[in-house]
């Protein structure tokens, strides 16, 4: 054997390299290009078009196999493998459903369309600029194939690989130029059962040699086809190739992986599984692999067959290194633990689980973790502990928004079917209802308001409850509670004890009064060690530990602040609470949803306990009204039998004399019959036979038909009366109103209120300045009506009508001249003319209008007077009062207004009327300064006018507009055959004052245009 020195080794081999690709027959198939070049480039010839001239050479092969492969084809192929790995980076699967078969999405790799672009401009350069005689043209095309396949253009996919397929065919020399038929008899060499190109299998060839393109280009086929939904011609491309003796065993993981995913698009499972196991070697890297483990457990569990998919997400388990696939894997073994040992496994896998919790590698990751403990309670039933496990990984989630709003539903869900209410109420409230993945969920929002309102009785209930028991102590006990309450709640809020006790007139003793007294502590006095050096204060534990009990002793817990002394009193001046500061804190058992007292002293807590007879009556009528409105949700709106059952025995082994007692034993025999109880059922409702054999619920429970035709009659006749009282409450005859809906309230009830009513209603109180039933109406509609029209303008009513003292304060304090603001200008009062230096123009006469430097207290109507406005000179020219009356003229180039007409409406609804209408000019003609006023034709009507527009047109547009909206949101309250809309120009207005006759300006208008 000679020896060769390795440099000269070296050569040799590359000398190999390009002779062998030259001894080697090219590949026949190319055709040249017909090329429509650029005027500049006619006469250019690139070497693509001279590919059937000359002899193709060794040495001119191997340059040109040389140049192609590592100047173009090379780095192509590397940009598609980047563009690939990129978007399998991006993708993120959810493991909690059934895993798509790759680990990226064509959405991700056609996002990246610019970098496509380019590999298929690179192919394209590749192919024109070299002889297309070289090896490396079919793998250019099947490159570009690639390319428009990743960027979803799958025609064009299509016509690329299927030209590699009949363009790259196995030729003699004969057969070159002509047509050859794919897979037949028909051709002198053909055969029927092959359509693979045959490869080479010495060991030269293999190593030096190039391999055609070909038959990968055939799977990338079959792979489009399967893409576009041509499942038929997929099918039998599966079919030939498995027949096919010549496809290379080199491929034939990859045909396996395209027949699991042609089986796993058509969701046959039990075939994906085998060829999906087959496959497994194809997969490109470890965490590729460990997840197409986990989908074989995924698709085993579907199929059934468990202990094969226990194996797959145990495999999983140790080849991955993604510790939610881990987290999951383990979720789903334990899933599939049988019932003689499942309780085991469950907690062997929990405790495996809770110490994953304890790992820094997987702090990302706990709520995963702690989601998948809890859905293995679940998988046990027991449900309180999985909310537990939910409630860890909502709190531990600070990274997946949406992982956490899908496990906030599924908790909510799990605890509002189960019967736990308050904890599905937490659940709910927590999320964001703007969330895309809430909004999928569109009954959510109901259950979060009809929680929230049972939450809301629940709540009077126990702070009742808390406020009875606190009162039945005895009286030192009770004392010495106050006392230790008031002095943590002033703890908690930054308040001195000293202050409390000077405020219940007692004096300071015990620890606080030692410390106030004493001479204050030399913190840096004495604090030498033995060694003469002095320590710092913060390095000496006994000096800290005792600053920390003074300062605790004198000011309480303190927030973690800046500047809390000047937050605290900012936030009591504006009503809210401080950063770090809960106002209320603590005082829910003294207080509950009763007013917080604005000192903070024994005496003030006192107030709210039902110590007096009264006052203890209050209390229960309040649980006994708080227990009837839970039972009602529970029976109408949740229909939760066990769980009405449970409330309303507990309600009447409470109230033996309660009013309601009829309709929670109804609820009882109701609930009791549907859970097969029948024995309690008969026993409840003989009580009620024999206590209340004149019942109306105990008809329901006998003849519901009958009772149902006497409710209907009732609710006609409610309807009627209380439409009357509406219209009489509108026209101002307020005693007779308020009378008669005693009478009516009294007979009916509340049922048939409506919300129109209950807001006119306090809009009179207010006028007549008693605030409290008018915020006592205000709220009631609230309550009884969600969701209508009336319950945000009752919010904003409520709001301002809270700050009614101080806002009347700020008005009193403004140095200005107030007219009269209830006063309404009647037409025949004497006029002012104003010369004017532009071209004069008519105005009606109304009320002064409200200027923008004008300050109001919006719906709420004092005896301040608002300050006047200047007439504008250029328009206030009127009429003399003995010119004779004209008849109306049509110009609709005119400047016009739009007039509300109301028809016997009293004034307080008149004004309210127009600020309704100045709201919801601000609101959707905020650009456009329009003004409304008041005006007086007769004793019945009454105008709004809104000035001014520049034209018919203008004027019509506003008024339609106006007009459609009127009775859903300007003033929904005033009934719809109290007002009409029309327009006017303003000299036709001043004619219409003196006449006073609208059907004939009417029907002038309608003349012209039809009048709404």
């Amino acid at each position: 054997m000679i020896k060769v020195p390795g440099s000269v080794q070296g050569w040799i081999v590359c000398l190999w390299l390009l002779v062998l690709p030259g001894i080697l027959p090219a590949q026949p198939g190319a055709s040249t290009s017909n090329l429509k070049k650029p005027t500049k480039y006619e006469r250019r010839v690139l070497a693509s078009e001279k590919s059937d001239q000359g002899k193709f050479n060794p040495l001119k092969r191997a340059s040109q196999n040389l140049n192609t492969r590592y100047n173009f084809y090379f780095n192509a192929d590397r940009k598609l493998n980047d563009i690939i790995a990129g978007a399998r980076s991006r993708f993120r699967d959810d493991y909690r459903v059934l895993l798509p078969f790759y680990n990226y999405d064509l959405e991700g790799t056609s996002a990246q369309r610019g970098d496509l672009d380019s590999i298929l401009w690179r192919c394209n350069d590749a192919i024109l600029l070299h002889d297309l005689r070289n090896d490396w043209v079919d793998d250019l095309y099947l490159l570009m194939g690639k390319a428009y396949f990743l960027r979803k253009d799958f025609d064009s996919a299509f016509i690329a690989f299927q030209y590699v397929n009949y363009a790259f065919q196995p030729r003699k020399k004969d057969e070159v130029g002509f047509d050859k038929f794919i897979g037949s008899n028909a051709n002198e060499s053909g055969n029927v059962n092959t359509i693979s190109t045959r490869e080479k299998k010495n060991i030269a060839y293999k190593a030096l040699g190039h391999t055609p393109a070909r038959n990968e280009s055939i799977l990338w086929l079959l792979r489009t086809l399967i893409q576009t939904g041509r499942i038929n011609e997929a099918s039998g491309l599966i079919s030939t190739l498995r027949q096919d003796i010549n496809f290379p065993s080199r491929l034939k993981p990859d045909f396996f992986e395209m027949q699991a995913l042609f089986f796993y698009e058509q969701d046959m499972f039990d075939s994906a599984a085998h060829y999906l196991e087959r496959s497994l070697d194809n997969a490109p890297g470890p965490q590729a692999r460990s997840r197409w483990e986990f989908l074989l457990g995924q698709i085993q569990e579907n199929n059934g067959n468990t202990d094969a998919a226990e194996q797959w997400y145990g495999k999983s388990i140790v080849h991955t290194t993604d510790p939610i696939m881990e987290a999951y894997a383990r979720i789903y073994q334990i899933r599939l633990a049988g019932e003689s040992d499942g309780d085991r496994r469950i907690d062997n896998a929990i405790a495996e689980l809770l110490k994953m919790v304890k790992r820094d590698k997987y702090e990302d990751y706990r709520h995963i973790i702690y989601y998948g403990a809890g859905r293995m309670e679940l998988q046990r039933k027991h449900y309180d502990a999985a909310l537990g496990y939910f409630s860890e990984s909502v709190k531990s989630n600070t990274l997946d928004p949406n992982f956490k709003t899908a496990v906030m539903i599924e908790a909510g869900d799990l605890a509002y079917t189960t019967g736990r209410y308050k904890r599905s109420a937490g659940f709910y409230d927590s999320l964001n209802m703007s969330d895309p993945l809430v909004l999928e969920k569109e009954y959510v929002q109901p259950r979060r308001v009809m929680l929230d309102e049972m939450m809301g009785w629940y709540e009077v209930i126990r702070v009742e409850d808390s406020l009875q028991r606190i009162s039945a102590l005895p009286e030192q006990e009770r004392d010495a509670y106050v006392r230790s309450l008031v002095r943590r709640l002033r703890k908690e809020q930054g308040l001195r004890e000293e202050e409390a006790m000077a405020a219940n007139g007692q004096q300071a003793t015990g620890t606080s009064a030692v410390i106030r007294n004493e001479a204050p502590t030399d913190l840096f006095a004495g604090n030498s060690s033995g060694s003469g050096k002095s320590e710092w204060y913060f390095y000496n534990t006994a000096m800290k530990s005792q600053g920390a009990r003074q300062f605790k002793a004198n000011f309480g817990n303190r927030p973690n602040v800046d500047n809390w002394r000047r937050a605290k009193a900012l936030s009591e001046m504006a009503g809210i609470p401080a950063a770090g500061l809960d106002n209320g804190a603590g005082v829910q058992g003294m207080t509950g949803n009763k007013a917080k007292p604005s000192v903070l002293t024994e005496e003030a807590l006192r107030e709210n306990l039902p110590l007096t007879p009264e006052k203890l009556k209050r209390s229960n009528d309040s649980v006994e009204v708080a227990y009837l409105q839970v039972s009602r949700i529970l029976r109408e709106k949740i229909g939760d039998c066990e769980a009405l059952v449970k409330h309303n025995e507990e309600f009447i082994n409470r109230f033996r004399q309660s009013i309601y007692l009829e309709e929670a034993l109804f609820g009882l025999v109701y609930c009791h019959g549907q859970l097969g109880n029948n024995d309690k059922a008969r026993f409840y409702k003989d009580y009620m036979a024999t206590n209340y054999a004149q019942g109306r619920y105990l008809r329901m429970l006998n003849d519901p038909k009958a009772v149902d035709r006497a409710d209907k009659m009732q609710k006609t006749a409610a309807t009627a009366k209380y439409e009357e009282i509406y219209t009489r409450f509108i026209e101002g005859d307020f005693e007779h109103a308020l009378r008669e809906k005693k009478k009516a309230d009294s007979i009916y009830g509340e049922n048939y209120w409506t919300p129109q009513l209950l807001y006119i209603e306090s809009i009179y109180h207010i006028r007549q300045k008693d605030d409290s039933t008018a915020l006592a109406r205000l709220q009631q509609l609230k309550s009884l009506y969600p969701g209508t029209p009336m319950t945000e303008k009752a919010a904003t009513l409520m709001d301002v009508l809270k700050r009614r003292s101080e806002i009347e304060k700020y008005l009193t304090n403004l140095d200005v001249a107030r007219a009269n603001e209830e006063k309404i200008v009647v037409p025949d009062e004497p006029s002012r003319v104003v010369k004017a230096a532009a071209p004069p123009a008519t105005v009606p006469k109304t009320q002064e209008p409200l200027g923008r430097e004008q300050v109001r207290a919006p719906e709420v109507k004092t005896e301040r007077k608002p300050v006047p406005v200047a007439a504008d000179s250029s328009k206030a020219v009127v009429p003399k009062k003995d010119a004779a009356p004209r008849g109306y003229a049509f110009n609709p180039a005119e400047p016009h207004l739009v007039v509300l007409l109301l028809n016997k409406v009293d004034v307080v609804y008149v004004n309210e009327a127009r600020n309704a209408i100045n709201r919801y000019n601000r609101e959707r003609f905020s650009g456009r300064n329009l003004l409304a006023a008041n005006e007086v034709l007769d004793n019945d009507r009454k105008f709004i006018i809104v000035s001014s527009f520049n034209g018919l047109p203008e004027a019509r547009e506003y008024a339609d507009k106006a007009r459609s909206a009127a009775g859903s949101d300007i003033f929904p309250w005033m009934p719809r055959d109290k007002y009409s809309f029309f327009v006017i120009s303003q000299a036709n207005m001043e004619l219409l004052k003196t006449k006073k006759d609208i059907n004939e300006y009417l029907d002038l208008l309608g003349k012209n245009f039809e009048v709404k």
